[in-house]
């Protein structure tokens, strides 16, 4: 890379030093860059990088644990930060509510930190959609690694919905696609490139489509 050279003939130590406060300014100091989907690739190229080459790393397989698996309750897990501004949490569970109508035995679970105050605003809105949900739906809040893993093993559907990307994109997709639990994402950034066991919607579904997709 460009950026050890300037490290050398300008004595610096850091990106900020060396006047590089952005990604965008590291894509064009560098002589070749690695993405891992096409999509981040075509950002590179679009903020200057002069070589560009997407890999494919394959997810290491986790062997899934059945036995942790409650065949009485079909779990819907949300993983991650909880997130209304980017995670669509909200439109989860006005959609989780259309689900529980039909099928009494689901539960809803957020797999993840959530601040107190919008676990409260959550369940009001539970409340008001589907008050009879109100006992089928769980937050997990901070989790070590194994009970984080157990959960991951727990649920029967994954649901990670992003309403923007700026090129990134939730880390526990990957922990998912590790376990073999059947998810369902959002057809934004790299998440339109995922295949096998995960499910694409497009962008902007409402709550009922996102239903849909569930059922």
């Amino acid at each position: 890379y460009r950026f050890d050279e300037l490290c050398r003939s300008e004595n610096v130590e850091t990106l900020v030093d060396a006047g590089l406060y952005m990604a965008s300014d590291i894509l064009r100091a560098s002589n070749h860059v690695y993405t891992l989907s096409k999509y981040d690739a075509k950002l590179a190229k679009l903020f200057g990088a002069r070589s560009v080459e997407s890999l494919f790393i394959p997810v290491p397989h986790v062997e899934r644990n059945h036995h942790a698996q409650d065949d009485a309750t079909f779990w819907i897990g949300v993983p991650g930060l909880v997130d209304p501004a980017e995670k669509c949490s909200d439109d989860i569970i006005v959609a989780f509510g259309e689900v529980h109508e039909k099928h009494p035995e689901t539960k809803l679970v957020f797999v993840g930190p959530c601040k107190p105050e919008l676990e409260s605003k959550l369940l009001d809105l539970l409340g008001s959609t589907c008050p009879r949900c109100a006992d089928s739906v769980l937050f997990t809040g901070e989790l070590q690694n194994s009970e984080y893993q157990a959960w991951l093993w727990k649920i029967s559907l994954a649901v990670i919905l992003r309403k923007a990307s700026d090129s990134e994109a939730s880390n526990s997709i990957v922990d998912v696609i590790a376990t073999e639990t059947p998810a369902i994402v959002q057809d934004i950034g790299s998440f339109s490139e995922l295949e096998g066991t995960v499910r694409v919607v497009k962008v902007g579904s409402s709550s009922k489509e996102i239903a849909t997709e569930i059922l």
